[in-house]
């Protein structure tokens, strides 16, 4: 529905400068910035391999006129907003128009959100935003005014775990993959079998921990422990399985922030993971600041395999990255 609303919108020339998009749907958002980007090529370009290429980069998140800023610690720091309005200024480089993302925009402090008033207020012709929050309200009442909110509902877990079930996925993993995956993935269920999930489940809670604790144990357990499940770029499956670890591991990282910062949020919650990650706030002491930049390390991660890296690199970087002091 709003991939019709927004391709609508676009081709009457009537797309807006700056939307929020509001909701936890996080997967949801980027497909939706993805389809804009692509309805934007499409608006520009008539050769039907120039637009078929600058799909795939879109796709591999290699298009350089796409931005996408993320919080620094515990703030978006107004010199990442002021980062981010320099890239604006400058001419695209593929196409006509430029598109940023705002991830966590609730993030903006006083002096960020006011640097980004400046843009706001006086857009660029052929310039578009797109901040991510989880709450409309949480942004700041200036920055309100002054973009189109667009609200994402997640879809029930009936809905989506429901097709995992009739497939005869275990319930606890159907669960899980409701959460993980915006789409149902017939060869995914072709290849399931509930032992060895679990096989892979354990291998990313392990390696999780051990990024947090910045054990060096984390950089071999990519070759010991998460090598099966990931390690060939050109198995579809295993490419697949490398992006949902980085999803579960983002999905982890999530549940620990918010154990901490709200204890009852745990009560709401049907999660996977969620006693282990209890067990482990009693035992060992993690910092917010911390765990956001575990954040950023594991989106740079997931950017890495969709850009083509091969994902046993990936994930050897990642744990080579978050061993290094802070």
């Amino acid at each position: 529905m709003l991939d019709a609303y927004f391709s609508q919108l676009i081709a009457q020339q009537n797309l807006a400068h700056a939307y929020a998009f509001v909701g936890l749907a996080y997967e949801e958002k980027s497909d939706l910035v993805r389809h804009i980007l692509k309805e934007l090529v499409n608006a520009d370009f008539s050769d039907p391999d120039q637009v078929a290429s600058l799909h795939a980069r879109i796709d591999q998140g290699q298009f350089a006129d796409f931005y996408q800023l993320s919080p620094n610690g515990r703030n978006i720091q107004v010199d990442q907003v002021r980062e981010l309005k320099q890239w604006l200024s400058l001419s695209p480089v593929e196409v006509d128009f430029k598109l940023a993302v705002v991830d966590q925009a609730q993030l903006l402090n006083a002096s960020s959100a006011n640097a980004m008033l400046t843009f706001l207020e006086e857009p660029l012709d052929q310039v578009y935003i797109i901040l991510f929050c989880q709450q409309f309200e949480d942004l700041l009442p200036t920055i309100q005014s002054r973009v189109q909110a667009i609200y994402f509902q997640e879809e029930s877990g009936s809905t989506k775990q429901v097709k995992w079930l009739a497939a005869g996925v275990q319930t606890d993993h159907a669960a899980l993959l409701a959460r993980l995956s915006p789409q149902f993935d017939e060869n995914f269920v072709a290849a399931y079998e509930a032992n060895d999930f679990e096989k892979w489940l354990k291998q990313v809670h392990y390696y999780y921990k051990s990024l947090l604790l910045q054990d060096r144990r984390a950089f071999v357990q990519v070759e010991t422990g998460l090598k099966p499940f990931i390690n060939k770029r050109n198995d579809s499956l295993n490419y697949r399985r490398a992006l949902l670890s980085a999803d579960y591991l983002l999905l982890l990282n999530h549940a620990l922030i918010m154990l901490m910062t709200n204890p009852d949020w745990a009560d709401q919650q049907d999660l996977v993971g969620t006693y282990m990650l209890k067990s482990w706030l009693k035992e060992e002491k993690f910092s917010l600041q911390a765990l956001f930049r575990m954040n950023r390390l594991i989106l740079d991660l997931k950017e890495k395999i969709q850009a083509n890296v091969n994902p046993q690199l990936a994930y050897e970087y990642l744990a080579l990255a978050a061993g290094q002091p802070t």
